[in-house]
C-alpha cells in the first residue's frame, strides 16, 4: 500500500487505528491488546472506553478464566461504518455495499450503460449508488464514501482516468459534487487485487498477482509484501498490453500483438467463431441456433463444461500462450500466488491446469514446483468488493490509496 490522507474526517489516532486493526474479525482480550501494541493496560482499557463512546468497538462476552475475574472480550461493532464499491465494467456494472468488517450487505448487477456516452453513462450509475443507498436505509453520516473500478488507465491518486470517463477533470471530483459523499476512484484489476489479498492473507500471502480474462482485455493487479504496487507513473501492471505477436491484430491502445488481442474472452470466442466458420463440430451451433453472432464468453463456458472439445482446445491455445506469459510474472515478482479472474476462469480446473502446465514448462526449473495458481475466491464480486475494502484500509492504519480526497464531517 502507498501513502495516503485518511478518506474521511474520522478522528482516529495511531493507538486507536492499532486497536481496531486487532479486533478485525475477531475478539480480544485488554491484555491481549496491551501485548500486541506495547502499552499498559490502563493507557489501552481508556483508549477502549473512547473507542466504546464513539460507537467503534464493544464488549462481547468473556473468555475463559485462567484463574481469577474472567476478562472481557470486545469486537468491532461493524454496522458503525459502510462503503460502496462500484466495479463499472464492459458488459456488467455491480454495486455492493459492505460493513466496517468486509462482510457484504448488499449487492446489485446491471447491464452496463455505453461506456463510450459518459455524460449519460455516468448519471446512470449514480442514479443507481443513489438508489441502492437510499433502499437500504444507510445513514450517510455513517459512510466512508464510494470506491470506483474501472478497466483502463486510472490515476488513483489525482481521481483522473484516461480510457472512460475521461473528462476535463477529475473524474473523483465530479462524483464527490454529485454524490457528497468520499470517492476513490481505482483500476479494476487493482481492486481485484486487493480483494482476494484480504481473502488469502490469512494464511500468510503477502506477495500476490492478480490476473483479470475480461471481456476485452487482460488486466492485473500487483500486491508486494501486503502492499499494492502502483508503480512510479500509477500504470504498473498492464500486462494485457505486452507484445506477444509484433505483427497479430491491431489492439484498443494503438499497438498490434498485445497479449490481450490473443487471450482475452473477445479474443477466445474471435477464435472459435473462426473455426466454426470453418464447419469445425462444436455443440455451439446447435446452442446458438447457428446465429454465429450470439456466440459469448457465457455461450463457450458453457460449451466448455459440457465437454466440447473445440471449445476446450481452443481454451487450451489461449491458456498456453497466457502461462507462458504467467512464466514472466513468475520470474520477475516471484509471488506466493497468481489468482485468475474473470468469467473465463469459472471453467475452474481445466484452465487452471492448462495455465499451470504452460507456466511450469517456461519458467526456471527452481521456480517451476512454486508457482501455485488459483481461481479467484471472489468471483464477480471481486473489484467492487475490493474496491468498497480498499475505504476500510485507513482505519485500521493501512495506508492503500493516495488521494486528495474531498472530506465530508460526520
Amino acid at each position: 500500500m502507498v501513502e495516503t490522507e485518511s478518506v474521511t474526517t474520522i478522528q482516529l489516532d495511531h493507538l486507536d487505528r492499532r486497536i481496531l486493526g486487532l479486533l478485525r474479525g475477531r475478539q480480544v482480550t485488554v491484555a491481549e491488546i496491551s501485548s500486541a501494541v506495547n502499552r499498559s493496560i490502563p493507557s489501552v482499557t481508556s483508549t477502549l472506553r473512547k473507542l466504546i463512546r464513539n460507537g467503534w468497538i464493544q464488549e462481547s462476552g468473556e473468555a475463559a478464566s485462567t484463574g481469577g475475574r474472567r476478562p472481557k472480550l470486545y469486537n468491532l461493532v461493524p454496522n458503525t461504518k459502510w462503503a460502496v464499491g462500484v466495479d463499472i465494467g464492459r458488459r456488467a456494472t455491480r454495486l455492493c455495499i459492505v460493513d466496517l468488517e468486509g462482510r457484504l450487505l448488499e449487492n446489485r448487477l446491471f447491464e452496463s450503460p455505453d461506456l463510450n456516452e459518459k455524460e449519460k453513462a455516468l448519471d446512470t450509475v449514480v442514479e443507481w449508488m443513489e438508489e441502492m443507498i437510499s433502499d437500504v436505509q444507510m445513514t450517510r453520516s455513517r459512510s466512508l464514501g464510494c470506491a470506483i473500478a474501472l478497466p483502463g488507465l486510472v490515476d488513483s491518486r489525482s481521481g483522473v482516468t484516461s480510457t472512460y470517463f475521461n473528462f476535463d477533470r477529475p473524474l473523483r471530483e465530479i462524483l464527490f459534487e454529485r454524490m457528497g459523499l468520499p470517492m476513490v476512484v481505482v483500476n479494476d484489476a487493482r481492486a481485484m487485487a486487493y480483494g482476494e489479498y484480504m481473502i488469502h492473507r490469512g494464511r500468510g500471502v503477502k506477495d500476490l498477482l492478480f490476473v483479470n480474462m475480461g471481456w476485452g482485455g487482460i488486466g492485473m493487479g500487483i500486491i508486494v509484501n501486503g502492499r499494492l504496487h502502483f508503480g512510479s507513473h500509477r500504470h504498473a501492471g498492464e500486462f494485457g498490453h505486452l507484445t506477444v505477436e509484433p505483427h497479430g491484430e491491431l489492439c484498443a491502445c494503438g499497438k498490434r500483438g498485445c497479449l490481450e488481442t490473443v487471450c482475452s474472452g473477445s479474443a477466445l470466442v474471435r477464435d472459435l467463431v473462426i473455426k466454426l466458420q470453418s464447419d469445425e463440430k462444436s455443440i455451439i451451433r446447435e446452442m446458438v441456433g447457428d446465429d454465429l453472432d450470439r456466440v459469448d464468453t457465457g455461450i463457450v463456458v458453457q460449451a466448455i463444461r459440457a465437454g466440447d472439445q473445440l471449445s476446450i482446445d481452443t481454451l487450451f491455445e489461449k491458456a498456453a500462450i497466457l502461462g507462458r506469459n504467467l512464466a514472466v510474472l513468475c520470474t520477475l515478482f516471484d509471488p506466493q500466488l497468481i489468482v485468475i479472474g474473470g468469467y473465463i476462469s469459472t471453467v475452474g480446473k481445466l484452465l487452471i491446469d492448462a495455465l499451470r502446465a504452460a507456466a511450469r514448462a517456461s519458467v526456471i526449473p527452481k521456480l517451476a514446483n512454486e508457482i501455485e495458481i488459483v481461481t479467484s475466491s471472489l468471483g464477480d464480486l471481486a473489484a467492487a468488493q475490493g474496491a468498497a475494502r480498499l475505504l476500510l484500509e485507513p482505519l485500521f492504519g493501512d495506508q492503500v490509496i493516495h488521494q486528495n480526497s474531498q472530506k465530508v464531517a460526520e
